[in-house]
């Protein structure tokens, strides 16, 4: 149902140029100017005129499913190109237009589809902005009572990292749309945390039992970890397949006399692929397996088409390491006249069979990516040898996801290129009991957690959150989030400490809200007709939250210089024209900074400086009363010290009265600006008011 243009611009364009390399935590200034996006044509040519052996698969397009033979980038024409920052620029919004336009089309068809007692269930980066879309009421969609759950299978970068997309506030607020958010790993799902907290202003708390919520608005959302294993039934079948036991045997048959490392890998830079070919040359030389010719590294990267430049820029680099460790070791047994050291093929994908047959072969099994998420083929791999009396070992980049899963792997630093090659000779060398006891450390989890599991768990943590109290309902103190828990009983060791912190209060209720507007009717006392008076913070409710110093909400510069939305003031002049209203606006700003912000608004009640210079609105006719303090008004001219002076006076005036005593239980806590008065008088004289 979508547009073959739009999909397009949207898959390759945002979410595969765009939103892929940030959410790995690349930089967007590094991303624009990376080696992937460099025009790698002609070195690509001459590299596959010299790799006659290697075999190059033709591409397939994932939107148009069409083969491209001579595959080449939609995505930006950098060359004789001097302004990459500009172009790309302009690319990214015309592919982020026809993101959202992705989006709103799968929203359009979903409102078709579900009613309020449905789930939606999204998945991944690519319908991000999904969740708003559903929860957005509209002539097509007037109910937004579903339940949304939005899982992410990708990482989720650090703040600092996700904010430099432009659009990384609308993405991160459509996500807390969902009732539930999910992600594989601890790691993803603090970042996400961290970034709700430092660009709108959400805290996360964990509820008694373990539930990490966000209160957004009147809504609670859950933020949940949740790991996914292989499918275990699938497996059995193709272990057992004719062709796996035949590809498998042929690969032993192939390098009989030698040891047998596997990697597969998408052939994109953060793979890792050439950091993986400089530690196996430093494992050949360092520990002499290159002169004996005593191990293998069958390699196979998968080119998918979606991220077309950084595919060429990858294979090159792969095809010129592959032959200069193959004509290195040429005359020993490997390359010229011989197998090759290293077994080498680009490949458009590879079956299950086809993996379980190298998992079947291999002696180690070698991932070393620079960023990745999710990667289930370390785990496929000790389910396949789970019955062989040598389990294998498998080494993994501690920048995979899964190395957080698999306790009894070797977890390795792939820019550390003698730290990988350690790790590659003692797998080789490992002794058979050695292995066996770091796969039972791994085989039950690898052997029960489906997809069916996952499933059952993730929707599992939405029915406690369906269950939970209302906001109103908790208790004050509640634990401060520092750790996420899931329903498969992985909890983070970070999560063992807590503090503690109460939840914000809830939202009023909006019926609440307009019965007692409608049913006021007691005279206010400070005009003639006003029976509401209404007291607006200018910094913290007429204004929108100021991302970029959320942690630093107090400070002045975080509201000065800003004014609020033409909505919210036009609420604002609607208000106070009606004559039974009094609004009043009170900020911390001081009058020059406030400037003509609400000058065209007369019945506005405006006081600066927290109170200390103020302005009477045109129709307030304050009335006596025997404690009430008549306004000073302060000439326009007028300079602070002097507006301290007066403020002075009012208060050794106001002391003269002698106002009841209030109740012995009363307490009064006191926040001020320094503006060089002895407060402690001022206090010790207003703490005597009820």
């Amino acid at each position: 149902f979508l547009e073959k243009d739009v999909a397009r611009a949207a898959y390759k364009g945002f979410c595969k140029t765009v939103m892929w390399p940030v959410f790995h935590n690349v930089d967007q200034l590094d991303h624009i100017h990376a080696a992937w996006n460099l025009h790698t044509t002609s070195s690509m040519s001459s590299n596959s005129s010299s790799t006659g052996s290697l075999n190059q698969q033709s591409e397939r397009d994932p939107i148009t499913g069409t083969l491209n033979n001579n595959p080449s980038s939609p995505d930006m024409n950098v060359e004789n190109n001097n302004n990459k920052v500009i172009d790309w620029n302009k690319m990214e919004r015309e592919y982020y237009q026809a993101y959202v336009a992705m989006n709103r089309e799968f929203a359009t068809v979903l409102f078709s589809i579900v009613g309020d007692d449905d789930v939606v269930w999204v998945h991944d980066y690519h319908l991000m902005l999904l969740p708003s879309f559903l929860r957005t009421p509209s002539d097509v969609n007037p109910s937004t009572k579903m339940k949304i759950i939005f899982f992410m299978h990708i990482p989720f970068p650090t703040s600092q990292i996700f904010r430099t997309l432009p659009v990384s506030t609308p993405l991160l607020q459509s996500m807390v749309c969902a009732d539930l958010v999910g992600f594989h790993a601890f790691d993803h799902a603090r970042h996400f945390l961290n970034a709700t907290k430092r660009l709108l202003g959400i805290k996360s708390y964990t509820r008694t039992g373990g539930m990490i919520t966000l209160l957004v608005q009147d809504r609670e959302v859950v933020v949940t970890m949740n790991h996914v294993s292989i499918e275990p039934d699938k497996m059995d079948q193709a272990l057992t397949h004719p062709d796996t036991l035949r590809m498998a045997a042929e690969w032993k048959a192939k390098y009989a006399d030698k040891k047998i490392i596997v990697g597969v890998d998408i052939c994109q830079r953060l793979s890792g692929g050439a950091l993986k070919m400089a530690a196996f040359d430093k494992l050949l030389v360092d520990y002499n397996l290159g002169e004996k010719g005593a191990v293998v590294l069958i390699q196979r990267c998968i080119r998918q088409g979606s991220r077309e430049q950084d595919e060429q820029t990858t294979s090159a680099d792969m095809h010129k390491m592959v032959n200069e460790i193959n004509n290195k070791f040429a005359n020993n047994g490997s390359g010229a006249g011989g197998k090759s050291i290293v077994d080498y093929e680009e490949v458009s994908g590879l079956t299950l069979n086809d993996r379980v047959a190298l998992w079947l072969a291999a002696d180690v099994f070698l991932l070393t990516p620079i960023r990745e998420g999710l990667n289930l083929m370390p785990l496929e791999y000790i389910y396949a040898r789970k019955n062989l009396p040598a389990a294998g070992v498998v080494v993994v980049s501690e920048f995979s996801t899964c190395s957080s899963l698999l306790n009894g792997s070797l977890k390795v630093n792939p820019f550390a290129a003698l730290q990988v090659a350690d790790a590659m000779e003692k797998a080789l060398s490992m002794s058979v009991k050695d292995m066996s006891y770091r796969r039972q450390r791994d085989l039950l989890f690898v052997s029960t957690h489906p997809s069916s599991q996952w499933t059952r768990n993730i929707l599992s943590d939405l029915d406690l959150q369906v269950e939970a109290p209302p906001a109103s309902s908790l208790p004050r103190n509640s634990s401060q989030h520092n750790g996420i828990t899931g329903t498969n009983g992985i909890t983070s060791s970070i999560a063992k400490s807590r503090s503690i912190k109460k939840y914000p209060d809830p939202l009023l209720p909006l019926d609440r809200i307009l019965d007692a507007y409608n049913a006021a009717e007691r005279n206010a006392g400070l005009c003639k007709t006003a029976c509401r008076v209404m007291i607006f913070d200018y910094g913290g409710t007429l204004l929108n939250k100021e991302k970029y110093d959320i942690e630093l909400k107090k400070t002045m510069s975080a509201i000065s210089g800003r004014k609020p939305t033409e909505k919210v003031m036009e609420a604002i002049r609607v208000l106070s024209d009606d004559p039974n209203n009094i609004v009043m606006v009170v900020t911390g700003l001081t009058k020059l900074k406030m400037g003509d912000t609400f000058s065209e608004m007369k019945n506005v009640t405006l006081l600066t400086s927290i109170g200390l210079v103020y302005r009477w609105g045109k129709n307030i006719q304050p009335v006596e009363s025997p404690f009430a303090i008549k306004p000073k008004k302060l000439q326009g001219s007028s300079s602070f010290a002097e507006s301290v002076e007066i403020h002075q006076k009012v208060f050794s005036d106001f002391a003269t009265k002698d106002p009841p005593t209030p109740a012995a239980h009363t307490h009064y806590k006191w926040e001020f600006l320094d503006n060089n008065i002895d407060w402690n008088a001022v206090s010790e004289i207003a703490s005597k008011l009820r």
